[in-house]
């Protein structure tokens, strides 16, 4: 039986205001206690498009205070696929950052679509604008210019490309003055997995789904450094049938609550992996009314939540 249809609302609010207000928040933004009740009033009391602008707004700031923390600087690291790599600058010289956010615990090569605003007088001529990933490679995009209100004064595109990034993470990408790699309008690359059976066929189902209704985000930034390298991944479950539901601040403001449940069919032992650089002490699990003792001590059953709560280790926040 599929699972019930989840307003847009909600999905914005569990996929992207909450988690990445409390990442953001980690990093050293206010948390957005209040806006959040507003939001999540407005979502109870059906008022969609109210809460759809509360949600939009919480979303971009977050997003915008995280992406503000993450290193653009040129030169870029080597390649993380090969170590040998020598480092290499950008050539030409970026306009801008994008970041790309995957707001799901599951590795994911989509396409991306942003639109980029940059003062006309430092606009490329004939607009011609490329997409480059962190190790300075070209990625195959579509450019579209686009007319805005400000008349001259501003330099508008509408930016489509496909972009690879980790689970629960982000991945960097440049803007650069010279004529764009393009792709065909359709055919985009696809991420390749081996080809599922049995249970594992029907959690990559479920994945595929979840994809579909929490794509892929960007942000503009400028160049900077920052505490956070150009890609990285802020949690990480194991394994694959474990969905995250939820990721917001602890009713006390001291810790993060993390909740995820299980897809599969079997049961499976749970595992919930830190970045380092939100300073959380080891996660805490946390029963649920609904979670029965298992089995076998650690196992989490089909259908059932665990949660988990991530004291802080530092002074971040």
């Amino acid at each position: 039986m599929p699972p019930p249809a989840v307003p847009a609302g909600e999905i914005l609010l569990e996929r992207y205001a909450e988690p990445y207000a409390a990442i953001a928040w980690r990093l050293g933004r206010p948390y957005p206690t209040a806006a959040l009740d507003v939001l999540r009033q407005r979502l109870l009391h059906t008022t969609p498009t109210a809460a759809l602008e509360i949600c939009e707004q919480i979303v971009q700031e977050s997003l915008a205070a995280i992406a503000g923390q993450i290193d653009t600087t040129v030169p870029l690291s080597p390649s993380t696929t090969d170590p040998t790599k020598p480092v290499k600058p950008l050539a030409p010289d970026p306009l801008c950052a994008l970041i790309v956010f995957n707001p799901l615990a599951w590795p994911r090569t989509e396409e991306v679509e942003i639109v980029v605003s940059l003062p006309a007088e430092s606009a490329p001529p004939e607009g011609k604008v490329a997409v480059r990933g962190a190790q300075a490679d070209a990625a195959p995009c579509s450019v579209m210019p686009q007319h805005d209100p400000a008349g001259p004064v501003v330099a508008r595109w509408h930016v489509r490309f496909p972009a690879a990034v980790p689970a629960f993470g982000y991945q960097t990408f440049f803007l650069t003055p010279e004529a764009p790699v393009v792709f065909p309008p359709v055919v985009l690359p696809a991420e390749c997995r081996l080809e599922a059976e049995g249970e594992w066929a029907g959690v990559r189902a479920r994945q595929d789904e979840e994809s579909s209704k929490a794509p892929l985000r960007a942000v503009q930034t400028g160049l900077h450094a920052g505490p956070l390298p150009k890609s990285h991944a802020f949690f990480r479950t194991e394994p694959e049938a474990l969905f995250p539901t939820t990721l917001r601040q602890s009713e006390d403001g001291q810790a993060l609550l993390f909740s995820a449940v299980n897809y599969g069919t079997s049961p499976v032992r749970p595992v919930l992996k830190l970045s380092e650089h939100l300073l959380l002490r080891e996660p805490v699990r946390v029963l649920s009314e609904e979670e029965r003792a298992p089995a076998e001590e650690g196992l989490l059953p089909p259908g059932q939540t665990v949660t988990w709560r991530l004291e802080t280790g530092g002074n971040r926040a």
